[in-house]
């Protein structure tokens, strides 16, 4: 498992030509370029609908879901550097969080865009993993996504917990994409 791809700073290259990735290779050889496989999903609009379209039956007593807004999205750490500022998240997206009383349990926003597609990040506070959460979070995102007329789609690097939960979602697993890893110097 690569750990450090989770750590910034770090540049992901995505190529898919043959040639261009042999070029990127000897073009970042004395930067400690790797080529890394990042699993790729496709949402499935029936296979969301057929297994979660009673999603809010399912939100324990004592918790809600709710849009996010600018004093929760404060509060995810690295969401205005993702974005370049909350101003420019909030002009092109949106995310749903869990929350339980004032603590945000779990939240649910892309982490990137183009074409009407939002690529999906979840995250859970890990006191609260594994107990649906992130499954609820997601429920509400994709569901507004749809609505909205956008495609959410979903992509991760070496992570089991995040591919069990996209194919729980819907998701449905497309061609792994290999991409150039380069860890850049703080």
């Amino acid at each position: 498992m690569l750990n450090d791809l989770a750590s910034p700073p770090h540049l992901l290259i995505f190529s898919f030509s043959e040639a261009w990735k042999r070029a990127l290779d000897e073009l970042l050889k004395d930067r400690g370029v790797r080529r890394v496989i990042r699993d790729t999903f496709a949402l499935s609009p029936e296979r969301f609908s057929a297994s979660h379209s009673d999603w809010r039956s399912r939100v324990p007593e004592g918790y809600r879901v709710q849009l996010m807004d600018r004093r929760l999205a404060e509060g995810v750490h690295g969401l205005d550097l993702l974005w370049g500022s909350l101003d420019n998240f909030f002009s092109r997206a949106f995310g749903f969080c869990v929350m339980h009383d004032d603590e945000m349990v779990s939240r649910c926003c892309p982490v990137a865009l183009g074409d009407r597609r939002y690529e999906t990040g979840v995250e859970t506070a890990e006191r609260y993993r594994r107990q649906g959460y992130a499954t609820l979070a997601g429920c509400a995102f994709i569901e507004h996504c749809l609505e909205q007329g956008l495609m959410p789609e979903w992509g991760c690097f070496y992570n089991v917990a995040s591919k069990s939960l996209a194919l729980k979602l819907g998701f449905i697993q497309r061609p792994d994409v290999e991409v150039h890893y380069v860890r850049l110097q703080e």
